[in-house]
């Protein structure tokens, strides 16, 4: 059986998170105070479920605000996209998970996240600027010292809603899109300081493998001559086949060759299902050890960082300004 260490304590987020992938988006036309054909296939009510599914309820508000944004503009954006909406919870299983006792508190709290951000969403260039509110965020350098687990597909982009990808929590700094993609494709993913992520329960894992556990749960990433000679394989030698080729300047694995072949550091991950592609192994005591860095696909905002920023009094337009770059909200409707 694998041995695992956590290095820190019991997790805080109760739902792994991770970011959503999205198509492609069209020229879209805001109009403030007026109901759209977006509008009439989206109704706000859905927005408690979905956070609900998104974070803790042990969530600051106002980082809690901020994911409302978020959940909204990602409807948005998938309405326009003919794409499914986030997955959400019932109230039956709301109640389930927290309880009968506490369901008219959380549930209200997660309703006042929605109300107090009614009709707002990220956008980003080319949109009405008669729509947009300008907010600069505040960051100041002494503050911030103090959750689809798979990369999505990169597609053309023009201007509307942003694709508003979050993940648990980053490996230190959030990833930079363009060194996925290798282009501009998401100009508002860009990296951003996450070190106030390292006092996070899900920061580091440590997993110990032996030899054969290692090479049976890679499954196709390993030769058939490798699989046939695993016994009589020590794990440096295993390892010595292994080679990280590129990272990314958040420091997760973008290309990795094992057995001669490349793969990207998110397909491996998935394949393990280790935290995150951050990620760095070692032969200790003739076994191998995966250390990974933070949870999730490092996209976007962290809600372990965002909620950090809230308890540093960042409101929640701060930090969405924050997570996501060039970003501008318009009001969709009151």
């Amino acid at each position: 059986m694998f041995r695992e260490l956590f290095i820190l304590i019991p997790v805080v987020f109760t739902f792994l998170i991770q970011g959503n992938g999205e198509r492609s988006v069209k020229d879209l036309q805001f109009a403030p105070k007026t109901e759209t054909a977006e509008m009439e296939l989206f109704k706000e009510d859905i927005l408690p479920g979905i956070l609900a599914n998104e974070i803790s309820m042990e969530t600051e508000t106002e980082a809690m605000k901020a994911q409302a944004v978020i959940a909204r503009t990602n409807c948005l954006r998938a309405i326009e996209q003919g794409e499914d909406l986030p997955e959400g919870l019932t109230k039956g299983e709301m109640i389930r998970i927290w309880g009968q006792e506490n369901f008219s508190e959380y549930y209200s709290q997660l309703e006042n996240a929605v109300e107090s951000t009614k009709g707002i969403a990220m956008v980003y260039n080319g949109s009405d600027p008669e729509s947009l509110e300008d907010v600069s965020p505040k960051t100041p350098a002494e503050e911030i010292k103090s959750i689809s687990p798979e990369l999505p597909e990169a597609v053309s982009e023009t201007a509307g809603y942003i694709r508003a990808d979050f993940h648990k929590c980053s490996a230190g700094y959030t990833r930079d899109a363009a060194e996925i993609y290798e282009n501009e494709t998401y100009p508002y993913l860009k990296r951003a300081d996450g070190r106030m992520d390292l006092s996070s329960q899900d920061f580091l894992k440590v997993v110990f493998y032996t030899k054969e556990q290692f090479v049976e749960k890679g499954g196709a990433l390993f030769s058939e001559e490798t699989k046939n000679t695993v016994s009589e394989t020590t794990a440096a030698e295993l390892l010595a086949r292994i080679s990280v080729t590129k990272e990314d300047s958040a420091g997760y694995v973008t290309e990795i060759e094992i057995d001669g072949n490349l793969h990207s550091g998110e397909e491996v991950r998935l394949i393990y299902d280790w935290n995150s592609s951050a990620f760095f192994l070692k032969e200790v005591d003739g076994e191998i050890r995966v250390v990974t860095k933070g949870f999730g696909h490092g996209l976007g905002a962290s809600l372990y960082g965002a909620n950090e920023l809230a308890k540093s009094g960042f409101s929640y337009k701060d930090i969405l300004k924050y997570f996501y770059t060039g970003i501008e909200f318009v009001t969709q409707y009151d």
